[in-house]
């Protein structure tokens, strides 16, 4: 592959992901609230930098629509009863999808970039959702311990992608990322007694979700900028969210 077609990844973006990372982990340490605080506190992360990321005009109302999602899926997660409330997401999302219609009509700039502008909120509105299985884990036996394997997984490819970018082994990059997420996990399952099973095919899993996504975003024209890495790195870690749950839900 050419070097012109890799994806601009900067220790920035690493720095995000390894924040988001932290953040979650912290959450899942302390209580399922925390870990919803956590979410949205990922969620603002990603609003930071993420209209720049995609170049789009009215930042202001894309960054609105981003954090009134999250906190909707961490409201619901909070407050749900069964599955951290997950039987709520698609009305939550669909709420979200309304708000980036509503906030287009609300426009007065012309409605510059319109279509660019929906497609990049409703993307990020999907990142959201797949993030908040995160919470949706919880609620499964060894939820807490497969959400920690899923996003020390995705700084690990993270900073895997960094360190290889522009160099000859870059194309070894997801490879070499599962690896190092797979022989963490196992150690940490076994530090805490837990299927070291379910924690590898969780860390394992995760790079193929964050690495695609990082690599989708990281040929945005706008991707260089400081803001633009910010959101990349917390969009690589909300992304495999999926991940953790899907594997709870493997082995129940």
């Amino acid at each position: 592959m050419s070097r012109a077609a890799d994806p601009v990844l900067t220790p920035v973006a690493a720095l995000s992901a390894a924040l988001v990372s932290g953040v979650l982990v912290a959450g899942a340490a302390v209580s399922d609230v925390a870990t919803a605080g956590a979410f949205v506190v990922g969620a603002l992360v990603l609003a930071v930098g993420w209209p720049r990321l995609l170049a789009v005009p009215s930042a202001g109302g894309v960054r609105v629509v981003v954090v009134l999602t999250a906190v909707l899926v961490a409201g619901v997660s909070a407050l749900g009863e069964d599955e951290r409330g997950m039987r709520w997401l698609p009305t939550v999302l669909a709420v979200a999808l309304l708000a980036a219609f509503g906030h287009q009509l609300l426009r007065k700039d012309g409605r510059r970039r319109l279509v660019v502008t929906l497609a990049s909120t409703c993307l990020a509105i999907g990142i959201l959702g797949s993030g908040g299985f995160y919470l949706a884990a919880l609620d499964e036996r060894t939820g807490r311990q497969l959400v920690v394997a899923a996003v020390v997984a995705c700084t690990i490819g993270m900073v895997v992608d960094v360190a290889l970018a522009r160099t000859s082994l870059a194309e070894w990059g997801l490879p070499v990322a599962m690896a190092a997420s797979g022989i963490v996990a196992f150690v940490l399952a076994q530090s805490w007694g837990v299927r070291w099973s379910a924690m590898v095919l969780a860390a394992v899993a995760a790079p193929l979700v964050a690495q695609p996504v990082r690599r989708l975003l990281g040929h945005s024209s706008t991707a260089r900028d400081r803001g633009a890495q910010v959101a990349l790195g917390a969009a690589s870690v909300l992304a495999a969210g999926i991940t953790a749950y899907a594997v709870a839900w493997l082995f129940r």
